[in-house]
């Protein structure tokens, strides 16, 4: 007789089992695994490639890192190449500064629970430069990656109110892993509604209507703030013309009293935009104006962790510290910086440009990331096909796109959309030429589908 289980479904964590992220296990991903594989087994298709049009996966879509960061990562990662007379003078003296930090001069070392006092340094001047407004150190906090940094926040400031759980606002559209921690921690989601026809703004009427009706069935004790949601906006890649990125604490400190007396913790991440170090895990936050006994509690918490990833840590640094204009990587550096950001705005351009040209997509004027969320228009009878499928329509549309063209998008329903709209997130990493191709075959599938269930 076979052995009793003693963890099964019903007896594991109900928050874990329970929890929605649905991300890298959408069905049109699922879908595109399995089509690949039927590709390398002979099998024919309408095409001869998947278009992985979902992936967020900067360096695995063919970007290049750049040279600088991996210089000093090897370097620290080998310090013999410190007396290699071809390496540049001011990749040897960060991988100096930061060897002398860790223990033995070994970047396999243990670092502070917080990070590397340096790096948080760093951090705090270029803070401080960004925003025009003190920043210090020991508010500074590395991490694993930013996901790791916001949930190690949220765990903390999790206390329900009399049984009664507490909330967080989080916008809609939004990323999925978002929801997935919620979920995890046992803490509920708020959704506002940003405005679409206005580039991802905030209405405020809709934020107050979202808060009140939450404080019905939930204490609601933060709010996730991200704009435009999803995409989401990274701060060095802002693409519209006359778009620039301004931090919230710059605005609120701008405003004055009471707003700048605001609690807030903001976060940022090395794996997207331009460093796209997805798999070196590197991340910050900055905590302003909370208590010194409540950070004093938070890092007890984070004691537990040991410590970030030093690799990711060092990559970090090297992206809000980069080489100065007297220093020889300089050139080399801000050559490479700018190419990307040439390349990124130029491709952003062409999607934006040939999917609004398709009748029956409306895609707004791309602000920042690395994706486009254009809005599509179906016919009435695709949408009573999907619902009686048991699917979201932009479901079945995206499924359809995948099996006729290959182009794996991931559909709208994933992100969160205003009710009776229906979207897909389509990346815009792939080369121009790729990307133009891609369209194309939007262009034809979308007439195509229409011309099916019209």
């Amino acid at each position: 007789m076979a052995a009793r289980k003693l963890l099964t479904v019903d007896t594991i964590n109900p928050l874990v089992r329970n929890m929605q992220g649905e991300g890298e296990t959408s069905p049109t991903v699922q879908r595109a695994l399995e089509i690949e594989r039927e590709l390398r087994k002979g099998v024919l298709k309408p095409f001869t490639e998947v278009i992985r049009a979902d992936m967020n996966d900067i360096q695995a879509m063919g970007q290049k890192p750049l040279t600088f960061i991996r210089e000093v990562l090897t370097m620290c990662t080998y310090p013999m190449l410190l007396k290699d007379p071809n390496l540049p003078s001011d990749v040897k003296i960060r991988a100096n500064q930061i060897l002398d930090e860790c223990g033995g001069r070994s970047a396999a070392a243990y670092t502070y629970s917080e990070g590397i006092d340096l790096i948080r340094l760093h951090v705090a001047q270029y803070l401080e430069k960004r925003d025009g407004f003190p920043a210090e150190k020991d508010d500074v906090i590395l991490s694993s990656g930013s996901i790791e940094a916001l949930r190690s926040i949220v765990n903390v400031l999790n206390l329900p109110q009399n049984d009664i759980r507490i909330g967080i606002l989080v916008p809609i559209p939004r990323d999925p892993t978002y929801t997935a921690l919620l979920d995890e921690l046992g803490i509920i989601q708020i959704d506002y509604y940003l405005e679409e026809d206005d580039n991802w703004s905030i209405n405020p009427e809709e934020l107050s209507n979202a808060l009140e009706t939450a404080s019905k069935y939930c204490f609601p004790k933060a709010i996730l703030v991200i704009n435009p949601g999803s995409p989401t906006a990274y701060q060095f890649n802002a693409f519209a013309q006359g778009c620039y990125f301004q931090s919230f604490k710059k605005t609120m400190m701008q405003l004055g009293s009471p707003y700048s007396n605001l609690e807030i913790v903001s976060f940022i991440s090395g794996s997207t935009g331009i460093l796209g170090e997805c798999g070196l895990r590197c991340g910050c936050l900055e905590m302003v104006n909370l208590g010194e006994d409540v950070i004093a509690v938070y890092k007890k918490s984070i004691c537990i962790k040991m410590c970030p990833g030093v690799l990711g840590q060092i990559a970090l640094d090297c992206m809000i510290c980069p080489p100065l204009s007297t220093e020889p990587s300089y050139p080399s550096f801000v050559q490479e910086w700018t190419d990307i950001m040439q390349s990124l705005n130029e491709k952003a351009s062409i999607m934006i440009k040939y999917l609004n040209e398709i009748d029956g997509f409306e895609c707004s004027p791309q602000t920042a990331a690395t994706f486009v969320f254009p809005k599509i228009h179906l016919p009435e009878r695709a949408i009573e096909e999907a619902k009686a499928k048991g699917q979201n329509p932009n479901t079945l549309y995206a499924l359809s796109l995948l099996e006729e063209t290959g182009i794996c998008a991931q559909p709208g329903t994933l992100y969160g959309q205003l009710p009776g709209t229906f979207h897909l997130r389509l990346t815009i990493l792939p080369s121009k030429e790729k990307i133009q191709k891609m369209v194309e075959m939007i262009r034809r599938f979308h007439s195509s589908f229409t011309m099916k269930y019209r």
